[in-house]
This record gives C-alpha cells, structure tokens and sequence, in this order.
C-alpha cells in the first residue's frame, strides 16, 4: 500500500513538473479529518481557489481561512445585516460593480476578498491588525472597537496554518 502510494506521488511530481504550476495533494492517509472538522467549509475546490487567490496577491492562506471562518463562517450564501455576501462577506457597493447575487460564487468571492485584504495591507503598511481593522470596518471609518474580531481571526489563522502544514502537501 505504502510503495504505491509512493508511485502515486511520483507521478504526481513528474506530471506537475511538465505542468509548471502547482498541484495540491490531499492525502487521506493524513488525519484530513482534523482540518474537515475545523473547517467543515474547506473543501480541496475552496482550498485551491484560496491558494492559487493567495499567491497571486502574495496574502497567507491560512490568514484568508481565518477571515473566512470569522467572516461567513464558511457559509458561501452568508448575508451580513450590511448586505455583504458570501464566504469573504463582499458589499458589492464599494467592492463590486456587477451583481450582487454573483458575490455567491465561491470563485469572485475569494478573488475579491483577497484583493481586498491585500490593498488594506498595502494601506496600513502591512500591518495585519490594521487591515483586519479596515476589512471590517472600512479604511475612512472612525475609530471602531473590533479588537475581539482581529483576535478571533488571527486565532483562527494560527490555527489553520498549524493544521494545513501538517496535513496538506503542495507540490510547486
């Protein structure tokens, strides 16, 4: 069992390899589990489209899990009080010009709430707390007391990455 498993990976590689781009492999053998359990919404299709979004923008992924997890819960047909949609909790009013109902699509979520976070990080330097800070409040607002949001989100990524470094292998 454990050689062809071996043989699989290998193929795996060498076919990445003539590919040039990465592939994610979940291994089952691995306590796969532990991360459903944590995350019942990350599924391998949620999980590339955060990495490939991830690199793309240069933002952790495991930071954009925990977003996720705090913002929608993982839901991806969440509307919020304020009308944001879908796992990153998208406005469309100041985020997106075409139909609201499209911020349920899993991929233009992802994509925009990246591209979100990334040009708040721009903004405040960096600085992940700021940002988180913008992301939920908006970069003009006044000061607003969400110290309890930040936390959880940075938690839920500490977590997450502790998680995805031991369970899911990426091949580059």
């Amino acid at each position: 069992m454990k050689k062809n498993k071996i043989n699989i990976y290998l193929i795996i590689i060498i076919y990445s390899l003539f590919l040039f781009f990465p592939i994610i492999i979940y291994d089952p053998d691995i306590e796969y589990e532990v991360i459903r359990r944590y995350h019942t919404w990350l599924t391998p299709y949620v999980y590339q489209l955060i990495y490939f979004n991830s690199k793309e923008f240069g933002v952790s992924t495991s930071e954009i899990c925990g977003l996720i997890k705090e913002e929608s819960g993982g839901n991806p047909n969440a509307i919020s009080v304020a009308n944001a949609r879908g796992l990153c909790q998208i406005i469309g009013k100041y985020h997106y010009n075409g139909d609201a109902n499209n911020l349920f699509d899993e991929s233009l979520n992802i994509h925009l709430g990246i591209k979100i976070l990334n040009d708040y990080l721009k903004m405040a330097k960096g600085d992940l707390k700021l940002a988180l800070r913008y992301y939920n409040a908006g970069p003009y607002a006044s000061y607003y007391n969400n110290w309890g949001y930040i936390n959880k989100i940075i938690y839920h990524s500490k977590t997450t990455k502790h998680l995805l470094n031991k369970h899911i292998i990426v091949v580059e």
